[in-house]
């Protein structure tokens, strides 16, 4: 929500908040009581205290299940890659290791594609998207 604008860090999140209504504009002046006025927001500080309000814990194991559970299916090479990369982040730890990053996106892929990432050298990630849809 807060990568496209080109602002410093800080000034993101004055952008965001401006954005906030009603009961989401009351939970964040009760988070700014809470901190001393002098604290800068990050970014990362801000989607932290974001998502522990509005993505409670139960809703991140749900997507990081999603997302181990994930198969191409039905889906388009290109749609199961649109659909891993958002689920991605509710399992960091993959997400961080591209060999094991990229197994787990190979896993998934239908067997008649899988099979032939499997046989060839692919070196990262993009890479083996770029195989991948070359090769539906």
């Amino acid at each position: 929500m807060l990568k496209p604008l080109h602002c410093i860090e800080p000034e993101q999140v004055e952008l965001i908040m401006y954005m906030f209504e009603n009961e989401d504009n009351l939970w964040w002046d009760s988070i700014l009581w809470t901190v001393l006025a002098v604290y800068v927001w990050t970014r990362e500080a801000f989607e932290t205290r974001f998502h522990e309000k509005y993505f409670p814990l139960m809703y991140h194991k749900e997507k990081e299940s999603d997302f181990l559970c994930l198969r191409q299916g039905g889906m388009i090479v290109a749609e199961y890659e649109n659909r891993f990369t958002k689920l991605a982040r509710y399992a960091p730890l993959i997400l961080a290791n591209e060999p094991i990053r990229m197994r787990h996106f190979s896993e998934g892929l239908r067997p008649e594609i899988r099979t032939k990432m499997y046989c060839a050298s692919i070196l990262n990630y993009a890479e083996l998207v770029n195989m991948s849809l070359q090769d539906e």
